[in-house]
């Protein structure tokens, strides 16, 4: 009879800790766009599961009250949420601030001799002398702008970090990183990069955030009738 009961006990307790368990559904949004986000990495810290949202930011995940959930996805700031209830439930991430790396210019060999006097260290005057090399009096005054040298050798050097960011554009820019981040495939997601690839000036503009324009670029794009989502052919070549 003792066995009896012993037996029922544990079969309450393995029936209650079955029902405690269930599947979770959520769904992972931008934060500040409100687009769907996938691939975005869902794990349960007690259990150690884990799984991907969807192209729609579906996922599903056993779990249970009292449970961690930890979601990350490169470029926003990860968050962990604990579970009062498995009821489905939205999620949104917030996008890392963007912060553009120094760009440093190698290979450029600079004559700053050019660009100062040493007796004056710089300034823009000068002693007169005699052709036999001895002073004579009074100063000589410099005007910089006959110096082309220093002008063509600032205009290398702006020109060289504009080739650099137009690389570095290129780079986050690309085909692969868009792909995972908006649902376009084939002929429109070329068309896509090649009507809103950013500019330099864009790119360098205080607070810009390549995820944030990316959402804002796609919601205008599929607001843009299908005549519009291309460039438009170039004219043709007149001898």
């Amino acid at each position: 009879m003792r066995l009896l009961v012993i037996y029922t006990f544990v079969f309450l307790l393995v029936c209650v800790g079955a029902n405690a368990q269930g599947i979770l559904e959520g769904r992972v949004f931008d934060y500040n766009t409100n687009l769907p986000l996938n691939k975005v990495n869902v794990s349960n810290v007690n259990s150690g599961r884990i799984v991907l949202s969807d192209s729609t930011g579906r996922f599903k995940v056993r779990a249970q009250k009292g449970d961690v959930l930890a979601l990350h996805l490169s470029g926003y700031v990860p968050d962990t949420v604990l579970l009062l209830d498995l009821n489905p439930r939205e999620f949104h991430l917030q996008i890392k601030a963007h912060q553009l790396n120094a760009v440093e210019i190698k290979g450029v060999k600079i004559n700053s001799s050019t660009w100062v006097d040493d007796e004056f260290h710089g300034q823009t005057a000068r002693y007169q002398y005699n052709k036999d090399g001895s002073r004579k009096g009074g100063l000589v005054f410099r005007f910089w702008y006959w110096n082309k040298d220093s002008r063509k050798e600032r205009r290398m050097l702006g020109r060289l970090k504009n080739y650099e960011l137009q690389d570095e554009i290129d780079r986050l820019f690309n085909l692969a990183f868009i792909a995972e981040h908006i649902p376009l495939k084939g002929t429109d997601l070329l068309d896509f990069r090649s009507l809103y690839r950013p500019s330099v000036k864009l790119y360098k503009s205080p607070g810009f955030n390549m995820l944030l324009y990316l959402n804002d670029s796609y919601r205008e794009f599929i607001s843009l009738p299908p005549e519009k989502r291309k460039l438009p052919p170039l004219a043709p070549f007149a001898p």
